[in-house]
């Protein structure tokens, strides 16, 4: 099945199946926000998701089959800029698809690094109710449901790239766990905007492209500011994500993992204080409605009563004036519910996210045990341990908890048992009739719900758990020497302070710490046991995720031609692509020139070595191959856009696309008014190309100091060096007016937009060439909205 995808101008975007016809699966319309529009979009590597950009920054995945938004990326802040979203300009999705030969361990290391295997044998983590999870992919991620994020066997990580609007770069693995933004204007100490950018890496996760447009500004001897334009290209070692994409694969599952388990936790506490609120209402309601009615507190007639036996003159009047049975009733079966309900949350999922929360917590501690491997990533064992060490807390006190709950709840029972004797009583002797037997209740048990629920502090051993008191914010964690004694320094989290008074030692795993150890009988509340948790879980997050773009470092830039909106004709008519060659990768930049410089338009292909394949070379050692790659200038190409039969007349070019390794798809018209549209293919790889000096290294100039390569080339070519445009095959589309050009050269297929926007063709490149194509064919029909 093949899918296109389109965002129309009001702001919507649909996906179509296409096999003889396009069949619209689904319409996704605009935001409701006019802030909010489509910048971009592009497909998951498997087509199963497409994620879409917007202009206030955000990231949106979409399940294609259900149009079920799974989750949404929010941009990270840079730490030393302000908090400022950016449109999204643009996205690319790559998976690595192929293994490094020269990792012969990539197998062995797969299998033990394996991500999920306990979670795939334990049941499914319970669906909270009224709770709503992060993300949709995250829930059934934890959920035992693996559709949308594959973790096979296979090793294989994939990339979401993102770039915005001001010049940064946006990585996220699997387009879940989000990598620290990445500013080009740091790494290459010049104003950079992605208005017109593309970005390319190869499948190896080895190197990164991004070819740009950006402002050089300077200023005249008269003081005069002037701006030009110039198109440049970097390249990008990607450090970590290469030589550790392994470890990283595992790690960045573990941490969506702990980030769903931390909300999942969060929202069952939240849930649990939402019922023991309703349960205070509850009361309160009635404890207040007596006060205002008697002038005199509930909890002292009520213990009078049960003292003596007989009730006041205020008991007996608002018994018999103000309360009914079904009131009684009610408020003890919404008690009753309430408290089953609390221990459900605790028993049947709190505890639980908790549990598998401390497995993953314990992965990653064996993880930090292996240095070789995950050092670099930021893992720090004592760290992790602090971790594990607040969850164990908070199962602790959820144990804690629930024998309180099971206290209060039977001292609820036989206070209701002994209130509606005492109601029945009081309104039998009105009718004077003969009271009943008194029940059975143990008055120890009445008397301290009277005491903990209608005193001044409603169930006071449940508000602990639920308020910080006084001394909460002091007393912290007991001292020991491991884990947090290498942590001390840390401000952040000033929930849990440092107590030199205790020198006590934690276990690994404290479940019934909290409940023995006198320290922690003011212990914070569950809010901010766990507050303290997801911060510490995402400070482990974003040590791994800023280490990995720390390592990401520009390597190279090419200034390849400046004047850019006056040559392009504002439109960025340029791709490129890093092809995998027989000794070694190279990266292909394709960018055309309007008319300019007392010449016709011209098309130029750039040609620049990355590094060698070492693997594909037998008889040479890999050192030597390697360096003489290294060491081969770029290369250029310039296809002359004349008319072979009319070499006065020029061509031009309105898109252009590459399509797979070697093949160049172009949409070429002539000058006149009534020459033929062209759809033409042409073979990049096969043109007359010509040496040019090696780019320079970005530590030697962070200026544009050097001319850039058209410049440097420019005579050479004006001798003659200019290339004929030699076209492979090419399809007449005059009728049709193409205006814009898409292609997936894996599936074989093209798409064309007219210049009207109302309709597409879509070409199997795979099928014999057909010489007409009719205009009312339902294939090229744009579907109304």
């Amino acid at each position: 099945m093949d899918l296109i995808a389109v965002c129309t101008e009001s702001g919507s975007v649909w996906v179509a199946r296409w096999y003889n016809a396009l069949e619209k699966i689904w319409t996704l319309p605009p935001s409701q926000d006019r802030e909010e529009t489509v910048e971009v979009f592009t497909w998951r590597p498997d087509g199963k998701v497409i994620a879409i950009g917007y202009s206030n920054g955000i990231i949106r995945l979409y399940n294609v089959d259900k149009l079920e938004m799974i989750h949404e990326l929010f941009q990270k802040p840079l730490k030393s800029s302000s908090s400022k979203s950016f449109a999204i300009n643009f996205l690319f999705w790559v998976q690595e698809t192929k293994k490094d030969p020269e990792n012969i361990n990539d197998t062995t290391n797969d299998f033990s690094m394996s991500a999920h295997p306990v979670q795939k044998y334990l049941p499914r983590l319970n669906t909270m109710p009224h709770a709503k999870p992060i993300s949709k992919l995250l829930g059934d991620l934890n959920g035992s449901d693996e559709d949308d994020l594959d973790d096979g066997s296979s090793g294989s990580i994939d990339l979401l790239l993102a770039g915005d609007a001001g010049g940064n770069l946006h990585l996220s693995v699997y387009g879940i766990y989000n990598l620290q933004p990445i500013s080009l204007s740091q790494h290459i100490q010049i104003k950079v905007s992605f208005i017109k950018s593309k970005v390319s890496i190869n499948f190896e996760i080895r190197k990164l492209l991004i070819l740009f447009d950006t402002d050089d500004c300077s200023t005249s001897s008269a003081g005069v500011e002037s701006h030009t334009d110039r198109l440049c290209f970097v390249t990008f070692n990607t450090g970590l994500l290469y030589t550790q994409k392994l470890e990283i694969r595992t790690l960045s599952q573990r941490y969506t993992a702990i980030k769903y388990l931390t909300d999942y936790i969060f929202k069952g506490i939240k849930q649990i204080e939402s019922e023991y609120q309703d349960l205070k209402f509850l009361t309160n309601k009635f404890v207040e409605s007596f006060q205002e009615e008697a002038k005199s507190k509930l909890s002292a007639e009520f213990v009078r009563l049960l003292a003596t036996g007989k009730p006041s003159a205020l008991i007996d009047e608002y018994m018999q004036s103000h309360l009914t049975k079904r009131a009684l009733k009610d408020w003890e079966s919404k008690g009753q519910k309430t408290f089953d309900q609390i221990r459900e949350y605790i028993n049947h999922y709190v505890r639980i996210g908790c549990e598998r929360l401390m497995i993953e917590l314990n992965a990653l501690v064996g993880c930090s045990k292996w240095p070789q491997k995950f050092q670099k990533l930021g893992l720090d064992e004592p760290f992790i341990h602090s971790c594990v060490i607040l969850a164990g807390c908070i199962i602790s006190r959820l144990e804690k908890l629930n024998s309180v709950i099971d206290e209060e709840y039977i001292n609820f029972l036989e206070f209701h048992q002994w209130l509606q004797f005492e109601f029945d009583n009081i309104t039998s002797l009105e009718q004077n009739t003969n009271p009943e037997a008194s029940p059975r209740v143990d008055v120890h048990k009445v008397s301290s719900y009277i005491k903990n629920s209608l005193g001044k502090d409603f169930l006071n051993n449940l508000e602990k758990f639920f308020v910080d008191d006084r001394q909460s914010s002091t007393i912290s964690l007991p001292t020991f020497e491991f884990p947090f004694s290498s942590y001390s320094s840390l401000d952040n989290y000033n929930l849990f302070q440092y107590n030199s008074s205790q020198s006590n030692g934690l276990p690994a795993y404290p479940y019934d710490y909290l409940s023995s150890n006198s320290a922690f009988q003011h212990a914070p509340s569950f809010e901010s046991f766990i507050n303290e948790l997801i911060n510490r879980c995402d400070t482990l997050s974003s040590a791994t995720a800023d280490n990995v773009a720390k390592s990401v470092k520009a390597h190279e830039l090419v200034d390849i031609v400046e004047g850019t909106n006056c040559c392009i004709d504002n439109a960025f008519l340029a791709d490129m692509r890093i092809v995998a060659e027989d000794f070694g990768t190279n990266a292909y930049v394709i960018f055309y020139l309007s008319q300019d410089r007392n010449v016709s338009p011209t098309l130029w292909v750039l040609r620049f070595p990355l590094y060698a394949n070492t693997f594909k070379s037998h008889t040479l050692s890999s050192k030597f191959t390697d360096n003489t790659f290294r060491n081969k200038n770029g290369e250029i190409a310039c296809i002359q856009l004349v008319n072979n039969e009319h070499p006065k007349e020029y061509l031009s070019i309105t898109d252009l696309n590459l399509y797979d390794d070697e093949s160049l798809y172009m949409i070429v018209i002539g000058s006149e008014y009534d020459e033929p549209i062209l759809l033409t293919e042409v073979k990049c790889t096969e043109l007359n190309f010509i040496s040019i000096p090696k780019p320079y290294d970005l530590q030697s100039t962070n200026e544009f100091k050097l001319p850039n390569v058209i410049n440097q080339v420019w005579d050479r070519m004006s001798d003659g060096n200019f290339t004929s445009l030699l076209v492979q095959r090419f399809r007449d589309l005059t009728h049709f007016k193409p205006f814009q050009l898409t292609t997936n050269g894996a599936r074989g297929l093209i798409g064309a937009l007219s210049n009207d926007k109302k309709s597409i063709i879509i070409f199997d490149t795979n099928e014999e060439d057909v010489d007409d194509v009719k205009e009312d064919d339902e294939n090229i029909k744009m579907m109304e909205e």
